[in-house]
C-alpha cells in the first residue's frame, strides 16, 4: 500500500516537518494521524473500498490529507477544480460516475453521498480515532482518474492505480534529483496532476512539503521561496514565461538556492530555457509526460548545452520509441508518432487508442536520435500542410517566442481556398504589431512557415493543465487577412 510510506515515515522520523502551509505545520507523526482520522470519519459515512470519490477541495492542507486518507482506504478519487461551475462537475461525473464526493461547500451539488467538509464535518474528524482504517483487500487498489481535458474540453483519462503512482514517485527521485532532505515548495493547483503528484510523491519519500498554490505574483513566489528555504518546486512554463518576465536581463539568478526546478505539462523553447537557466536557476529539469502516461523522459541541467533541442532520455523504467502508423518502430532519426510504456503507464483502457498493448500514444509526434535523445516536433493532428508543405506549429511558436518582446504565442492551421490551410498566430506581444512580428519571423523561419493571419491577444485560453486550448482561438481569424 502506497500510504504505507507514511506510518514508516511517523516512525522513523515523527518530528521532521511533513506538510506546511500558513497557519498549519504538521510533522509526519502529525499527518499520518490526521490521514487516519479523516479515513476513519469518512469510513462513518460510508466510504468504504470499491467507492469512486469526487474530491472538489481548494489548495490547502485538507487536499493532501484527503488524497492520503483515500488512498488508505483503496478509494479511487475523481480530482475536480474547486472553480468548476456546476455543469463543468456534472461533466466529469457523466464520464466518471461516482458513490460518493468530499466537496468545499461552495461546490456542493446536493448529490447523494456527498461529504460537505464544513466546520461540522471537520470538528467529528478531530475527534476520529487516529488508528488505521481496515487495509483494503485489493493488493494494487485504485488511486485516481489521471482526469485531463487535453486541448477539447472534453473530460478524459485512465484510472491510475497504486503501483503505477509508486512508479512515478520513484521516477521522480531517480530523475529529477528529489530526496528526503527536500523542502519542495508546491506553487501549482493540487487537483493539477502536477502539483498533485509531486506533493505526494515528496511526503511519501519523508521530505517537506511547503503550499504556496495560486494566485500569486513573482514577487510573492521570491519571498515564499526564500522563507522556505526551498530546495525544489514545480512551475509550468506559462507560470515561468511570467516570472521571467518580471526579472531583470542582467541580473543574477532570481532562485539561486533551488536544487531543483522542475517544467513540465507543455514546451518551453530552447531559448527559453536558456534564459530560465541564466535568470531563474540554473537548475532547471525539464520533464516530458502526461497527465494520464506519468513521465517519458528527463532532460537535465547538465545536458542541456549539448541537447538543447531535446525533451532528453527515457527516464526510470521508461522504454520509450517513435513509431510509425503501423505501430512498427522507426530507426534513428525518422519522425514519428511518440509512445512509451513501463510500470507507471496504466493497462489498457477500453475505449481509448491512446492505451494500447501496455503503450501509451500522448498524441506527440517527435524524433529519437542514436543516443536516445528525444526531439517532440508537434501534435498528431495539428499538422498544418499548406500548399502540400508540412509545417509543424510547435516550431513556428518557438521561433516567434524568440523575438524580442513575445511573451507567448500559439500557432494553429486554418483554412485556406488557395493553400488549403494558412498559418495564424495568437501572439501577446505589448507594443507591437502584425508588420514587425511578421518581418521578425521571417528571419527566423522559411518563408512558407511565416504566419499569414496574425491576431494580437492578452491572453491565451488555457485547460486546468496549462495546455493552449487552439479550438478556442478559431474565431479569431475569422474574415483577417
Amino acid at each position: 500500500m502506497l500510504a504505507d510510506a507514511l506510518a514508516l515515515n511517523a516512525r522513523m522520523r515523527p518530528t521532521h516537518p511533513a506538510l506546511l502551509a500558513d497557519g498549519v505545520a504538521l510533522d509526519h507523526a502529525a499527518l499520518d494521524a490526521a490521514v487516519n482520522r479523516l479515513a476513519q470519519a469518512l469510513m462513518a459515512r460510508g466510504v468504504a473500498p470499491g467507492a469512486r470519490l469526487a474530491l472538489c477541495l481548494g489548495d490547502h492542507p485538507l487536499h493532501v490529507i484527503a488524497l492520503w486518507s483515500l488512498a488508505r482506504l483503496g478509494i479511487a478519487v475523481l480530482p475536480m477544480d474547486h472553480r468548476w461551475a456546476p455543469t463543468e462537475r456534472a461533466a466529469a461525473r457523466a464520464v466518471f460516475p461516482c458513490t460518493h464526493s468530499l466537496v468545499e461547500m461552495r461546490c456542493a451539488d446536493g448529490l447523494p453521498g456527498e461529504v460537505i467538509a464544513d466546520d461540522a464535518f471537520l470538528a467529528t474528524v478531530a475527534q476520529a480515532p487516529a488508528t488505521p482504517p481496515p487495509r483494503p483487500d485489493e493488493d494494487d487498489p485504485p488511486m485516481v482518474v489521471a482526469l485531463s481535458s487535453g486541448t477539447t474540453g472534453t473530460p478524459k483519462g485512465p484510472l491510475i492505480r497504486q503501483s503505477h503512482m509508486r512508479a512515478r514517485f520513484i521516477g521522480h527521485h531517480v530523475g529529477l534529483g528529489f530526496d528526503r532532505a527536500d523542502r519542495f515548495l508546491v506553487a501549482t493547483p493540487l487537483h493539477h496532476g502536477g502539483g498533485r503528484g509531486f506533493a505526494m510523491s515528496v511526503l511519501w519519500a519523508g521530505a517537506t512539503v511547503r503550499l504556496f498554490c495560486p494566485p500569486w505574483e513573482p514577487p510573492a513566489l521570491d519571498q515564499a521561496i526564500a522563507d522556505f528555504g526551498a530546495t525544489a518546486t514545480f512551475l509550468v512554463p506559462t507560470q515561468l514565461r511570467r516570472c521571467l518576465s518580471t526579472w531583470p536581463p542582467d541580473a543574477p539568478p532570481r532562485w539561486p538556492g533551488l536544487r531543483s526546478l522542475v517544467s513540465t505539462g507543455a514546451a518551453l523553447a530552447p531559448a527559453e530555457r536558456l534564459a530560465v537557466r541564466a535568470r531563474l536557476s540554473p537548475r532547471l529539469h525539464d520533464y516530458y509526460g502526461s497527465t494520464e502516461g506519468g513521465g517519458a523522459t528527463v532532460l537535465p541541467p547538465g545536458e542541456m548545452d549539448d541537447h538543447g533541442d531535446s525533451v532528453g532520455r527515457a527516464g526510470f523504467g521508461i522504454e520509450l520509441q517513435v513509431v510509425d502508423a503501423s505501430g512498427t518502430p522507426l530507426p534513428p532519426g525518422e519522425e514519428g508518432a511518440i509512445r512509451w510504456r513501463g510500470p507507471s503507464v496504466p493497462d489498457d483502457v477500453p475505449g481509448d487508442p491512446a492505451f494500447r498493448d501496455g503503450w501509451f500514444r500522448p498524441g506527440d509526434r517527435g524524433v529519437i536520435d542514436a543516443g536516445g535523445w528525444l526531439r517532440v516536433t508537434g501534435r498528431e493532428g495539428e499538422m498544418i500542410i499548406r500548399g502540400g508543405a508540412n509545417i509543424h506549429p510547435r516550431e513556428v511558436e518557438e521561433a516567434l517566442r524568440a523575438i524580442p518582446g513575445v511573451e507567448d504565442a500559439a500557432v494553429l492551421g486554418i483554412s485556406d481556398v488557395e493553400y488549403g490551410q494558412e498559418v495564424a498566430a495568437a501572439v501577446i506581444a505589448p507594443g507591437l504589431e502584425p508588420a514587425t512580428l511578421r518581418e521578425a519571423a521571417a528571419t527566423r523561419l522559411a518563408a512558407y512557415k511565416v504566419p499569414r493571419r496574425w491576431a494580437l491577444v492578452e491572453t491565451l485560453p488555457r485547460n486546468a493543465g496549462g495546455k493552449v486550448v487552439k479550438a478556442a482561438l478559431l474565431p479569431l481569424f475569422t474574415g483577417k487577412g
